[in-house]
């Protein structure tokens, strides 16, 4: 939440994808409605709204207090700069979204643009590495997405289905090919592509598929075998066994 000291237009919308004609929000403390704001220094206060008043804090107001009704309209609300007393009552109000509340949430037009030009700009990274993908690398991220495809379709509708992920989540894919060990997960995907290794007894055993066909490695329970072969490579006595996958790929 903005620093409800700042001088400017805030504006604020009905949370939720509901768009009611309108939505009244509480002003004053009720029975029914508690509206009380602890500021950390002299426990849970009584808060109104009160348009003749500087401070929403019931016991520092003084006087009549005229509290006209707080509505939000057509899903949202406009409040000038000048309304400091409104703004700082809707900061603390129960039913912001920011305080724990369900009902409103002040719109940072500013942040929301920053966020979406971060957006952008992923979504701009992310197809620029589609596009700079190797054959290679192409078939194994297209293995990890259509592992029943890969012997099915051309390296051109490959590239056409590994860009069009990174176009629908261009964070997940940024994040898949930015992982530390993605380059070992494109060898292991190869390897399997290739024929180099064969998968037994429903994935649970992985094998040599070379001249000596023995078993590499037998998956454990609850793992993933790409997952299982990718550990077992990372290991003292899976080094060779990586260099040999590596040799016969032609890496």
């Amino acid at each position: 939440m903005n620093n409800s000291t700042t001088a400017k237009t805030r504006y604020y919308k009905v949370a939720g994808d509901k768009k009611p004609l309108s939505v009244m929000l509480a002003t004053r403390h009720t029975e029914n409605k508690e509206l009380l704001h602890d500021d950390g220094k002299n426990g849970p206060r009584e808060i109104r709204y009160a348009s003749n008043q500087q401070t929403p804090y019931v016991d520092e107001q003084k006087g009549k207090a005229i509290c006209p009704p707080i509505i939000i309209e057509n899903g949202s609300l406009v409040v000038p700069a000048k309304d400091k007393a409104l703004q700082h009552f809707l900061s603390i109000h129960p039913d912001n979204v920011s305080n724990g509340g369900y009902k409103f949430v002040e719109i940072d037009h500013e942040k929301e643009a920053e966020d979406q030009m971060n957006y952008l700009e992923q979504e701009f990274e992310a197809q620029r590495k589609a596009r700079e993908l190797t054959d290679h690398e192409v078939k194994a991220k297209f293995m990890s997405l259509k592992p029943s495809m890969a012997n099915k379709v051309s390296i051109k509708e490959m590239r056409r289905d590994v860009l069009m992920y990174a176009i629908n989540d261009p964070i997940g894919f940024l994040d898949s090919i930015e992982d530390p060990n993605a380059e070992l997960e494109v060898t292991i995907r190869s390897a399997i592509a290739e024929g180099i290794l064969r998968f037994r007894n429903n994935k649970k055993e992985v094998y040599w598929n070379t001249e000596r066909k023995s078993r590499l490695l037998t998956v454990p329970n609850g793992v993933k075998p790409v997952d299982a072969i990718k550990d077992h490579l990372l290991t003292d006595e899976g080094i060779e066994a990586l260099k040999e996958i590596e040799a016969l790929l032609g890496e």
